[in-house]
């Protein structure tokens, strides 16, 4: 725990003065007894960000599907789910990566990835800036990030002062350190970033699976168009001029862009993310043994009791 400590860059852990009472339960209980979290308003829960859509995706492929698109947390997922709004027919359909491996072997499937520490970042980001998830928001939500901390990494979660009872997930982040909870956002991360390396696995040995980098659909236009060529050719689709025109509406580059329903925050400068890349690199290596390193080379995290 020391070890943690001194890691993690400060003398002590918990010393924050709270002005709440904290959990009385043990460690392990965190958010097993908190408040339900606030219901996701009423609209296209399909267009909207991971936590409130999710539950809305098919948990079956339609007959009428002729490709499927695989997605996680923070790779893609708002994007897919309004590029497979474009076929009104319904032959595209947006899944969940870790559901796509169950799916009829007949579709092809586009997996889409990010790379790990440019996914955690846009992840942590999201939480303590942009989101407006009852995930992030509702009262309690520390201390359910918390018990997916301690799932995959007990001796991180037992280095991080303990939630409160009440407490969301954006308060619990803006109360550490930055070093402390951009690790605390490594650590309850690592259940996305092993299905994301579980379906690439899956995927590669698939001939009817393409993967792609969400980058790939965000460095320019002419990537993203690139991007798709390879998608509609893969899938043996076929462009029309409304097609193209709504896809376009998913180009960040674009003038057409409508990105009202996207997540990613712009909130910070390219600078400020850069600067958190650098730092999740550092404390990747420094506190998780290269766990989000070694994601790239395709090795499964492991959980640490």
């Amino acid at each position: 725990m020391l070890a943690l400590r001194l890691l993690f860059g400060l003398k002590t852990v918990g010393a924050i003065v709270n002005s709440k009472p904290p959990l009385v339960a043990s460690p392990g209980a965190a958010g097993e007894g908190g408040s339900e979290l606030v219901a996701a308003p009423a609209i296209d829960k399909s267009l909207m960000c991971y936590d409130s859509a999710k539950e809305a995706l098919l948990s079956e492929l339609p007959p009428e599907t002729k490709l499927a698109i695989a997605v996680h947390r923070k790779t893609g997922f708002v994007m897919a789910g309004s590029a497979a709004h474009c076929w009104t027919n319904g032959e595209v359909a947006r899944v969940l990566g870790n559901k796509v491996m169950k799916k009829d072997e007949d579709v092809p499937v586009v997996h889409i990835t990010r790379g790990p520490i440019d996914f955690v970042v846009s992840n942590y980001l999201y939480n303590l800036v942009s989101s407006h998830e009852p995930g992030t928001l509702g009262p309690g939500t520390a201390g359910h990030h918390m018990k997916k901390c301690r799932k995959w990494n007990a001796k991180v979660a037992d280095a991080l002062p303990h939630p409160y009872v009440d407490e969301t997930l954006r308060e619990y982040l803006e109360r550490l350190p930055e070093n402390r909870s951009l690790a605390f956002t490594m650590c309850e991360s690592m259940s996305y970033l092993n299905r994301m390396v579980e379906v690439s696995l899956w995927c590669g040995q698939k001939e009817n699976c393409l993967e792609l980098q969400l980058e790939d659909f965000m460095e320019s236009s002419p990537s993203y168009w690139k991007s798709w060529d390879e998608i509609m050719s893969f899938g043996g689709l076929q462009y029309t001029f409304a097609l193209r025109e709504c896809l376009e509406k998913q180009d960040m580059h674009s003038r057409h862009f409508k990105g009202e329903n996207h997540c990613s925050s712009h909130a910070v400068s390219s600078d400020e993310r850069g600067r958190l890349k650098v730092l999740a690199a550092e404390l990747d290596w420094r506190v998780f043994d290269g766990i989000y390193a070694n994601a790239t080379a395709g090795k499964e995290p492991k959980k640490v009791k």
